[in-house]
């Protein structure tokens, strides 16, 4: 994906969250801000807990682990699959 640009959105996110709901989208990367204390979060390629999980954040993650996606295509949405605590941001590009 070398020399393509793409217009990076972020999402600050600390709850179950659909972060792109209509549509699909780029993901490019996410970074923990707030420590991961309980329990995984789940990136999924839907538009709630129910979709493909694409990546997961371990728990007890450290604050600025940062997890690069290199643009992944994410054909239905996004969305933040929380079972504990922590905040991450999802960085993505629409289109």
């Amino acid at each position: 994906m070398s020399g393509l640009i793409y217009d990076v959105q972020y999402a600050l996110v600390a709850t179950n969250t659909a972060i792109v709901p209509f549509g699909g989208a780029r993901l490019h990367g996410v970074l923990v801000t707030v420590a991961t204390a309980t329990n995984i979060i789940t990136i999924r390629n839907g538009l709630t807990a129910t979709g493909d999980i694409v990546v997961s954040i371990p728990a007890s993650s450290a604050v600025n682990t940062f997890v690069d996606m290199k643009g992944i295509r994410m054909n239905t949405g996004i969305f933040a699959d929380f079972t504990g605590t922590g905040t991450i941001v999802v960085m993505y590009s629409t289109g």
